[in-house]
C-alpha cells in the first residue's frame, strides 16, 4: 500500500478552514456588540425619572415623545408627552425640538423609546435622553404622575403633583 499524496490532505484543510471561519465569525461579531453599544450610549444620556422632574420644577424645557400606539397614549402616559409613533419619529420636525433641554423618547420599557432615541438623533435633534429605568415603568417606580385621556397637558396642576410626588416619595 502506497502512501497518500500529499494533496489528499487539502480537501480535509480546506472543509477543517472553512468550518473554523464559520465558527469564530459569529464571536468575532459578538466581541464587537459591546463596542456598538458603548458608541450608541454617547449618542443620548439616561436620566433618572426623579432628575428629570425636577428639571421639569426648575423651569427646564423637557419634551416627552411618546412612541407608544395612539391607544397605549390615552390609557397612559407622561403629563404634557407628544403622542408619535415610533414609526413616525422620521417624519418629525427636528427644528420644533432643538431648543428642548432634554428630549425624551420613551415606551413601556424602552424598546420603542431606544429606536426613537436613535432616530432623532440622526435628525440631529440635541440632547436626547432615555429614561433610566427605561420607559413609563421607571416614571411610575418613581411615583411620579401619570396622565390618562383626560389629563394630557403639563399644567399647573401637572407640576404640582410632580412637587407632591418629589417630596413624598423616597430618593431611589
Amino acid at each position: 500500500m502506497s502512501p497518500p499524496s500529499r494533496y489528499a490532505r487539502w480537501p480535509l484543510v480546506a472543509v477543517s478552514l472553512t468550518l473554523a471561519f464559520l465558527f469564530a465569525l459569529p464571536l468575532a461579531e459578538a466581541a464587537r456588540a459591546p463596542e456598538a453599544r458603548r458608541v450608541w450610549t454617547r449618542d443620548y444620556q439616561e436620566v433618572a425619572p426623579r432628575d428629570v422632574a425636577q428639571m421639569i420644577l426648575d423651569g427646564k424645557k423637557v419634551v416627552f415623545v411618546d412612541v407608544r400606539e395612539p391607544q397605549e397614549f390615552a390609557e397612559k402616559h407622561i403629563p404634557g408627552a407628544r403622542s408619535i409613533p415610533v414609526r413616525d419619529t422620521a417624519a418629525m420636525d427636528a427644528a420644533s425640538l432643538a431648543d428642548a433641554d432634554l428630549v425624551v423618547p420613551y415606551c413601556l420599557k424602552d424598546f420603542r423609546g431606544f429606536e426613537g432615541a436613535k432616530t432623532l438623533h440622526g435628525l440631529g435633534v440635541p440632547n436626547v435622553g432615555l429614561l433610566k429605568g427605561h420607559g413609563i415603568k421607571s416614571w411610575e417606580k418613581a411615583g411620579l404622575p401619570e396622565a390618562g385621556e383626560d389629563l394630557g397637558v403639563l399644567d399647573e396642576e401637572g407640576l404640582r403633583m410632580i412637587q407632591e410626588a418629589l417630596d413624598k416619595a423616597p430618593e431611589q
